[in-house]
């Protein structure tokens, strides 16, 4: 029976980590341990060497547990996934600009608007759990795949429902984002089996990222479409990539696996995971997906809008200058995921994620307040922006990668959780927004929807700080 594991600063940790040995802990000779004896020896063994009470949060497994897929360089598999997720925020955030030369076209309200933009989100919380839990069983491959195909076609079909009214165009936009909510369980399903613990932080990171240059591509296609074309380009053009990605994905022929848990994991059932004594944590890690995804999604959607109307920038220029703050996140989170990686073997995986979402919910929350008051300056109104989204995209050391910990063998469902949370945020956040504008004294420079946000981010950082620093691995 051999158990690998890495010791620092006289501390042990279950995993894949650079510094590691393995013990023989098998008897020599020919004698054999019984089935009763073999598990007595398992339990000896990991209480000597990795208790789980002492350690806190420990990596996710085994080599072999986590790794049993890997067919093809991790390199490759991370390059087509941030592919699938660049993809899968561009076919969002084009409409955010697009709706633009819509809007006025139909006659919606500034209520209207919200509820369009936001309509994916009507059919990507219906999706993420089941997502994840299929993920988890049969491989995340194959349903990744089935997402791509069912967004991809209903962003093409988005501008023949538009003259239909506003319950076609939104009707279109649920289905597309039931789709879209199969993505990320699966993405994460998919890291879970062919990335190695090492550079979990990074490749997380670098998936999260493909998220923020989605949108930015999102943004700054779609204002160079409307230049030279009508808005239906905008969703033909992303929705017809995603049929292109997916025959990549097949031409590269990456295996789907699932997770293979030795003796030492033993796979969490739902009670286990949200009515135990030991499940503040993943309540706590739901409420940061709230905050996170309020400020996310009322950030992509209302911030051409907003833009154009605060500093009154022309339309050939809005697109460009509301990707700012999300390329800021593709290089603050990239750095982050890998300055997490580098610092776990010091100071362990509890004090390192519980350090980077607490910063991540305080910063963002802070330039946030900073934006409400920038005024009409549009360089300093900007400038928080970027802050407050470059502290948003710290998280991906902290929640984003929180599951892969506390709950490996069942990371894309637990994930597919958190992130159905996050979607009832943006639910909530983009038509509130549009109502708080509609309502504002200067619908041009509101300070509310801003203020609000800010709130959620606090609350939910205090609360990581309170009880994630002491959560224990569910397995």
């Amino acid at each position: 029976l051999k158990f690998r594991f890495a010791m620092s600063h006289g501390r042990t940790a279950l995993g894949k980590i650079d510094v590691s040995s393995e013990w023989d802990l098998a008897p020599s000779g020919p004698a054999a341990l019984s089935e009763g004896e073999l598990e007595v020896a398992e339990s000896s063994a990991a209480t000597q060497f990795c208790p789980l009470e002492q350690v806190g949060l420990t990596a996710s497994g085994t080599e072999e547990a986590r790794a049993v897929g890997a067919r093809i360089h991790p390199a490759v598999v991370t390059s087509l996934l941030a592919a699938a997720i660049t993809l899968n925020y561009s076919d969002r955030a084009n409409i955010s600009v697009a709706i633009l030369e819509m809007k006025p076209q139909y006659g919606w309200t500034a209520l209207q608007e919200g509820i369009v933009m936001g309509g994916y989100l009507y059919g990507y919380v219906l999706s993420g759990v089941i997502g994840g839990a299929f993920a988890d069983r049969i491989g995340g491959g194959a349903i990744l795949q089935v997402g791509v195909a069912g967004w991809s076609l209903f962003t093409i079909l988005t501008p023949f429902c538009a003259p239909h009214g506003i319950f076609s165009v939104v009707l279109c936009r649920a289905l597309m984002g039931l789709f879209e909510g199969l993505c990320f369980p699966s993405v994460h399903a998919i890291i879970g089996v062919h990335i190695p613990d090492r550079w979990l932080s990074l490749v997380t990171a670098i998936a999260t990222a493909a998220s923020y240059v989605g949108t930015i591509a999102g943004y700054w296609g779609s204002d160079f479409i409307l230049q030279f074309g009508g808005w239906p380009w905008c969703f033909y053009t992303f929705g017809g990539l995603g049929f292109v990605w997916i025959a990549v994905w097949r031409a590269f022929g990456v295996h789907d696996e699932v997770v293979v848990n030795g003796s030492l994991l033993a796979v969490p059932r739902f009670r286990d995971l949200f009515f135990s004594s030991r499940s503040a944590p993943v309540y706590v890690y739901c409420a940061n997906f709230f905050a996170y995804s309020y400020a996310f999604y009322m950030v992509v959607s209302w911030m051409p809008e907003q833009l154009r109307a605060r500093y009154d920038l022309p339309l050939g220029i809005v697109g460009l200058v509301s990707g700012l703050p999300s390329a800021s996140q593709v290089v603050v989170s990239c750095l982050a995921g890998y300055v997490a990686d580098r610092c776990i073997p010091e100071y362990g995986v509890a004090r390192v994620r519980s350090f980077a979402q607490t910063l991540s919910m305080m910063g963002m929350g802070t330039g946030m307040v900073l934006f409400a008051v920038a005024g009409s300056e549009l360089w300093l109104g900007m400038t928080w922006m970027c802050l407050a989204l470059a502290f948003a995209s710290i998280s991906v050391a902290g929640v984003s990668v929180f599951h892969f910990h506390l709950a490996p063998s069942r990371a894309g469902f637990l994930f597919g959780c958190g992130n159905t949370v996050g979607t009832l945020a943006g639910m909530v956040s983009v038509p509130l927004t549009g109502l708080l504008v509609e309502r504002a004294e200067d619908p041009s420079n509101p300070w509310v929807p801003y203020m609000l946000c800010a709130v959620i981010c606090f609350v939910a950082g205090l609360l990581w700080v309170c009880v994630a620093r002491r959560a224990r691995s569910l397995e």
